[in-house]
């Protein structure tokens, strides 16, 4: 082996050296893309943040499943189990909008804090559908968490605890891209499209505790059933802790680098 390539395998992130062991993705480019992700997310203090990543690359559900914070092939470990309908590509994953999510086993009053929240999903598709493409709820729909891109309104919104007080909704929107929604504290609550504030909600403090059920993407699990099955793509998904406005920027500009590489960014 050549002192290049023994310098390039010790440079590599360890995170990503244990996430390409957990999927086996040998390709240059792939692993490239991977390894500048972790190093741009640390970079920019947001990879404490994550509780869960999902890159989707590597074309195959194996590689699709894990998770790059914890590329365990377990519940635990919030691997992906997909379920239903699924078309699996260099370009992500897609939904067949009829029966098709994936399980995260991310419950979040397990494993977050109340009053903290982020998910965020980039997808290459621009059109409406009655969808919802990640979240959960418990019975009737209190507390819910949800993010829709486009919906059959022609809306992109975020709900971080009711559909009422705390549901941030834009109209006319391209859903094509970078949407993601945080709860940073018990009053603030934020929409960012491409890490640009799109919407803001400022509320008179109060606890607002996470829903009991696990989080499912594709799809958003409703008291445990599978609800609003989506067909968009989906090239990219996290959870994690609440975002500032400058980490939810950061956290941007680091995954629109990583989609760049792989050559499926949405300009």
């Amino acid at each position: 082996m050549s002192r290049y390539r023994t310098l390039l395998i010790s440079s590599l992130d360890p995170d990503a050296t244990a996430f390409f062991s957990a999927t086996g993705i040998t390709d240059p480019t792939i692993q490239g893309a991977i390894n500048s992700l972790c190093v741009d997310l640390k970079t920019y203090g947001v990879w404490s943040k994550m509780k869960a990543i999902y890159p989707f690359c590597g074309g195959t559900p194996t590689t699709h499943k894990f998770n790059l914070k914890d590329p365990r092939d377990l519940d635990s470990a919030f691997r992906l189990v997909f379920n239903g309908g699924f078309t699996h590509s260099s370009n992500g994953v897609q939904g067949n909008g009829v029966n098709a999510f994936a399980d995260t086993f991310f419950v979040p009053s397990a494993n977050l804090t109340n009053n903290s929240l982020s998910i965020g999903l980039y997808t290459r598709d621009n059109f409406t559908s009655t969808s919802s493409e990640m979240g959960c709820s418990d019975v009737a729909f209190l507390p819910i968490i949800g993010l829709a891109v486009k919906n059959a309104a022609n809306n992109a919104f975020f709900d971080g605890y009711d559909f009422t007080n705390h549901r941030i909704q834009r109209s006319n929107v391209i859903s094509s891209g970078f949407l993601v929604g945080s709860i940073l504290n018990s009053t603030s609550q934020s929409l960012y499209k491409n890490g640009s504030l799109m919407g803001a909600l400022n509320t008179i403090a109060q606890t607002l505790t996470q829903p009991s059920g696990k989080i499912t993407l594709m799809a958003r699990n409703d008291n445990s059933t599978p609800s609003q099955f989506s067909s968009k793509n989906n090239c990219f998904t996290f959870i994690g802790d609440g975002l500032t406005d400058t980490e939810a920027s950061n956290l941007y500009l680091a995954v629109q680098a990583f989609q760049t590489t792989l050559n499926r960014a949405i300009i």
